[in-house]
């Protein structure tokens, strides 16, 4: 067995698609401390791949790990082919649009698949377009193992536990603004700010408006924040199963109040259709956003309020928190997927086919897997 409980036997090989990004790098390095794989970090530029693989090597003493350029194209297969992995993690968002010929690539070159996607349609579709690729291959496909809705589920699961009804399920995240901010995240939010997304209030599907809904929330020594609504997987998923609750909503926040209600107020305008969509204008916002970057904090956090009622029918409301400091969360949302992977090279990720990440993963094995970074999280009371 190696350090992480992987087989000593075999090697089995990895390999991330978009290894050098904000979030694909910190996979990397998460999955480094597998001692037994071989690790493939793929990026759109092969020197950058291998100066961040070559930096990685050195630093955790791991000579198994490679850098290398992998295309989203149509060769994609056929590099796939060469290199035989075992597991490819998808990383090279954004998955809003995308379309499923990555994951499909993937499967039929004899591989496992995960991916980070909290792209509402891609993930949502996910299981209905890959589901017999997957199980007349003899493998597990999963998308969605990040922040959402892979530890949403896993908090909401745990805090409903003990519940005989679930009425209601709000969630946010505000990342610290001095976190680094990767440009699949910026069009990922700018390309929803201002218009329709799903919703669910009173009982029934409704719709909410991105980046409206303005709101504000405490999480623990973080202070207040301004919140508003996204476009996420987990009203849908959460409403399938829970469905008696009358009202689920995901909201996402700045830490900067006065960044964050200039992005709600370009949303408004694009409501009004006074501004095309945001999304053309990335490349200026994302600059405004790294000027501002000294300001405020490395800090983030998230929430998680579930309410509903006993298994006597007394009103019941549970709260949960993360606060992550010293720059660990941008780790946040890849620790599911590196408790994915592991499940899958241990066999212990379930039967062959493909699914949402959403009830995957416990709340334990994420508290597990976050233990050596600077993140704290536990019931509390969120106001």
């Amino acid at each position: 067995m190696g350090e992480d409980g992987l087989r000593g036997d075999v090697s089995p090989t990895i390999v991330i698609l978009g290894g050098t990004g904000v979030f694909g790098g910190r996979l990397a390095k998460r999955l480094a401390r597998f001692r037994d794989v071989r690790l493939v970090i793929t990026g759109r530029d092969r020197d950058r791949a291998r100066k961040f693989a070559a930096a990685l090597r050195r630093s955790t003493g791991c000579p198994s790990i490679e850098g290398d350029c992998l295309a989203l194209g149509s060769s994609l297969g056929e590099r796939l082919t060469r290199i035989a992995p075992d597991v490819v993690v998808h990383a090279a968002g954004p998955f809003q649009g995308q379309d499923y010929s990555v994951p499909e690539a993937v499967l039929m070159a004899g591989a496992h698949y995960v991916d980070l996607a909290d792209g509402r349609d891609f993930v949502l579709g996910f299981a209905a377009h890959l589901d017999d690729i997957a199980r007349s291959r003899g493998l597990i496909a999963v998308a969605g193992a990040s922040s959402v809705p892979a530890l949403s589920s896993a908090v909401v699961l745990e805090l409903a536990r003990d519940l005989g009804e679930v009425t209601s399920i709000e969630i946010g995240i505000s990342p610290g603004n001095r976190a680094p901010r990767g440009d699949a995240v910026i069009r990922a939010i700018l390309s929803y700010c201002g218009k329709p997304i799903p919703g669910w209030a009173n009982g029934r599907r409704s719709e909410r408006i991105g980046w409206q809904g303005l709101r504000r929330e405490i999480i623990g020594e973080l202070g207040p924040r301004w919140f508003c609504d996204c476009d996420v997987p987990d009203i849908q998923l959460f409403a399938q199963a829970y469905p008696k609750a009358r009202d689920i909503r995901f909201g996402a926040g700045l830490e900067l109040g006065f960044l964050h209600l200039g992005l709600w107020g370009l949303s408004a305008m694009v409501r009004a259709r006074m501004l095309p969509p945001l999304d053309r204008f990335s490349g200026l916002l994302r600059s405004v956003a790294d000027l501002l970057e000294p300001f405020g904090s490395d800090a983030g956090g998230m929430f998680v309020r579930v309410t509903g009622k006993s298994k006597e029918g007394l009103p019941v409301s549970h709260g949960w928190q993360l606060v992550a400091k010293q720059g660990d969360g941008p780790y946040v949302p890849t620790l599911p997927a590196s408790i994915m992977v592991r499940k899958i090279l241990t066999g212990g990720a379930g039967a062959p086919g493909a699914r949402t990440s959403f009830g995957t993963i416990m709340l334990k094995e994420f508290m597990d897997e976050a233990a050596d970074l600077h993140i704290e999280m536990g019931t509390s009371d969120v106001r």
